[in-house]
């Protein structure tokens, strides 16, 4: 009865060390334990858009996530969801975060068409909702323009998100999704804010529906 005592004790010990032995270190790739349960919080938002890292482990700033898509650094972050009326539209900015990124070589290429630091670049990426709150086809761009705290500015061409958040509204429809712009002559570790015009809202006969909007993002 001792030895088996002796034993379970022996076993449970050695089940601790070996416990306390993991390696916690998030390797390329790999979600920690917060990572998940970020990415579990987020789940019912989160696109996986074929340009970018997945974005959801970066939380704080100056954590670092790697993954197929590349490496992103997070550099600038607001989480304050604020909703605006543009007219008979309605747009809520989820979040706003601004990032150092390496993408993997297959990408390369592909942003060679956005910078000409393609191979290392800051990005700042506006995750948006949009809904069209009348029953008409209304046509809308929700950033028509991006500009930063150092005057520099991107139009609504330059997103490299690609996911359709611009054009005809059908009545009634939202959509969901994030424009990202690649940000080549400001310092995002100096950021103070970000400013977002939207375009004026049309009908299907190009008539002005309401006037565009002024958006600030502070970081």
């Amino acid at each position: 009865m001792k030895k088996a005592l002796v034993l379970l004790i022996f076993i449970l010990l050695l089940a601790g060390c070996s416990t306390n032995g993991i390696n916690t270190e998030k390797t390329k790739g790999e979600k920690s334990v917060e990572d998940k349960h970020v990415a579990e919080k987020n789940k019912n938002f989160y696109i996986d858009n074929p340009q970018e890292t997945d974005d959801r482990p970066l939380q704080e700033i100056g954590r670092v996530y790697e993954d197929k898509d590349g490496q992103a650094t997070l550099k600038a972050l607001n989480q304050d969801k604020q909703t605006v009326t543009i007219g008979p539209m309605e747009l809520t900015i989820q979040h706003v975060k601004a990032f150092l990124y390496l993408p993997s070589p297959d990408l390369i290429d592909f942003f060679h068409e956005y910078t000409e630091n393609e191979e290392e670049f800051n990005y700042v990426k506006v995750f948006i909702t949009v809904k069209n709150t009348s029953a008409d086809t209304l046509n809308f761009n929700p950033i028509a323009v991006l500009e930063t705290s150092a005057g520099e500015k991107k139009n609504w061409q330059e997103d490299f998100y690609l996911e359709g958040l611009n054009g005809d509204f059908k009545g009634k429809e939202d959509k969901l999704g994030n424009m990202g712009f690649v940000i080549d002559k400001t310092n995002v570790d100096e950021f103070k804010w970000i400013k977002l015009t939207t375009s004026q809202v049309l009908d299907q006969n190009q008539k002005i529906i309401s006037k565009e909007k002024v958006i600030k993002i502070n970081f």
